[in-house]
């Protein structure tokens, strides 16, 4: 921190309900800003390669015999 007048300074004692209301507004005006400034992650679409595959058989719907081949 620069001892710039307009640097936030820390002073010791108790916080007034102002106070307190004013760094609250603060805060929740920054974590505004910032969410409005975070972009989406862009989709990535599916290769081509992933696209076209296909599974080769549907999945099994036996219990396990061999009796029950569908």
């Amino acid at each position: 921190m620069t001892d710039a007048p307009e640097s936030p300074r820390i002073l010791g004692g108790s916080a007034t309900d102002d106070e307190i209301a004013a760094i609250a507004a603060v805060f929740a005006q920054l974590q505004l800003e910032r969410a409005a400034a975070v972009q989406a992650l862009p989709v990535k679409a599916p290769s081509l390669w992933m696209r076209t595959l296909r599974p080769l058989r549907r999945p099994g719907t036996t219990d396990g015999s061999w009796t029950d081949i569908r």
